[in-house]
């Protein structure tokens, strides 16, 4: 995890401390490995990934199911649909 961290931890880079209301949270989940693959350019001929994985994994994401991953990394990314200014309880400078 220090390395993702690292990697996120740069100068002119914020961290937002959220406070939602869990009734009406709907966090999209998936697997940082996919969340990657599906990230412009898509590039489908880099194994394990096909041109399937990418139907599959918005299916998935659209129906509000955790895709199952071809590449367990073990760190799963929560994504907030929205974020609303009222949402935003602090604002740390990294």
């Amino acid at each position: 995890m220090k390395s993702l961290w690292d990697e996120l931890n740069v100068k002119g880079n914020f961290l937002l401390e959220l406070e939602n209301d869990s009734l009406f949270l709907n966090t999209l989940m998936m697997d940082i490995d996919d969340f990657q693959f599906l990230m412009p350019p898509i590039i489908t001929w880099m194994p394990p990934y096909n041109e399937s994985d990418i139907t599959r994994i918005v299916n998935n994401i659209q129906r509000g199911q955790i895709p199952r991953t071809k590449m367990n990394s073990g760190v799963t990314q929560a994504h907030l649909p929205y974020i609303q200014r009222d949402q935003i309880k602090n604002i740390y400078s990294l």
